[in-house]
């Protein structure tokens, strides 16, 4: 199924560049959009119109009798080659319950504002969780901020989605100080480093933003941070997954071992929404399960005591420094909290004693850079994550029954 005008973009002809022997696998393209001529083919298949599937019967056939994949996501290969994920129909239905009844798309009057693109897992599974609660879904082509903005306000869009940029580009259409009454429940996936306030100017402004985690192995939306909880929190990537079949764990990537709350190692996670496996690679679907189910993410986070998790990193950027695994956005955000600096980029170098932390700061308009001072301000993050290591070994010291 194409759409093949949209934005002025010749899908058709693309589709004409696609392997022959790929192509020749393909029984027939339904086009959106437009009318198809009686008999109309392109690069010999035959063109159903969208419209036309829409007056036919429905169909008496099921075909949902057994686990049959029905939907494949791309993986964006940032640390390996790309992999097509295949999900099937038991995964897909059963992640958009859950995420409804999380989320509240359940609860009457909601509506959806869907600006993500549904072939997108984080537009896909929102598009699908409202559905599956019965929630009003307005859809908009591509996201435009003054037309997001419009529909907000002409359909009294109570949910809303999207990355940090999405939002901070919605907030600078609109100058009222709360421009969005009708929104209720929005939460936003960190894309770019540079907004990490974003969360704070929302909440000046009437919108309270939640962090999300996802990704396509299990679906978007796998979890939420509590809208009530402080901003601090309700900010940080990761959350508490959608259901109580939903199952999150930290390993360390070296030892082996299951860390306890508060140490940083790889994510681990299980539930009905892992993929049915990488179509076409066993392999690498191997690599990625656990013996026992569980999915290893190539992502850097810590358990929280209250049952949510924090997302940190992707292990290929991680830093080991002092025999613990920090995230370079850790350091970045505290340097960057440091009055006066306006931006912080750090990176591993290697020297005579071995990996060290080496940050690349730009400063504020007037303001003259103080070295000593930083590197004072900078021990702060020592003693920070010394008491949260020496809290990880007290609760592990308690007797069993007392936690």
């Amino acid at each position: 199924m194409l759409w093949p005008d949209f934005r002025r973009i010749d899908f058709l002809g693309i589709l004409g560049e696609v392997d022959r022997a790929a192509l020749d696998r393909l029984e027939g393209i339904i086009a959106y959009g437009r009318a198809a001529s009686p008999g109309e083919r392109v690069h010999g298949k035959p063109v159903i119109a969208h419209e036309a599937l829409r007056r036919r019967p429905a169909y008496d056939h099921d075909l949902g009798g057994g686990p049959v994949g029905s939907i494949i996501f791309t993986t964006s290969g940032t640390t390996k080659a790309p992999k097509f994920v295949l999900h099937d129909h038991y995964s897909v239905v059963g992640h958009a319950n859950a995420v409804a009844r999380s989320f509240g798309y359940d609860a009457s009057g909601t509506v959806l504002l869907e600006a993500l693109p549904p072939c997108g897992v984080f537009g896909f599974c929102q598009a699908m969780a409202a559905l599956a609660g019965g929630a009003v879904i307005v859809m908009q082509p591509t996201f435009e901020a003054e037309e997001t903005a419009r529909l907000i306000e002409r359909h009294a869009v109570t949910a809303f989605n999207g990355s940090d940029e999405m939002f901070a580009r919605l907030l600078a259409v609109r100058s009222a100080a709360e421009p969005f009454p009708s929104l209720r429940s929005c939460f936003f996936a960190a894309f770019n480093p540079t907004m990490d306030k974003i969360a704070v100017e929302a909440g000046r402004r009437g919108v309270s933003l939640g962090g999300l985690y996802g990704m396509s192995e299990v679906q978007a939306l796998f979890a939420r941070q509590s809208p009530e909880a402080a901003i601090a929190q309700r900010a940080r990537s990761g959350g508490f997954p959608v259901g109580d079949d939903y199952g999150v764990r930290v390993r360390d990537p070296e030892s082996g071992r299951l860390l306890p709350q508060g140490e940083s190692g790889e994510i681990e996670v299980s539930g009905p929404s892992l993929m049915a496996g990488y179509f076409g690679d066993d392999e690498a679907t191997g690599r990625a399960v656990t013996e026992d189910g569980w999915l290893r993410t190539g992502d850097l986070g810590r358990l929280v005591g209250d049952g949510s998790f924090v997302f940190e990193t992707r292990m290929g950027d991680v830093l080991r420094l002092g025999g613990y695994l920090v995230a370079p956005s850790e350091i970045e955000a505290h340097i960057q909290s440091f009055p006066g600096i306006e931006g912080c980029q750090a990176v591993g170098a290697v020297g005579a004693g071995g990996l060290t932390a080496v940050a690349f700061v730009t400063l504020r308009p007037g303001v003259v850079f103080d070295e000593a001072a930083l590197l004072s301000f900078r021990t702060c993050v020592r003693a920070r994550r010394a008491r949260r290591q020496r809290c990880s070994r007290s609760f592990r010291q308690w007797p069993r029954r007392a936690r």
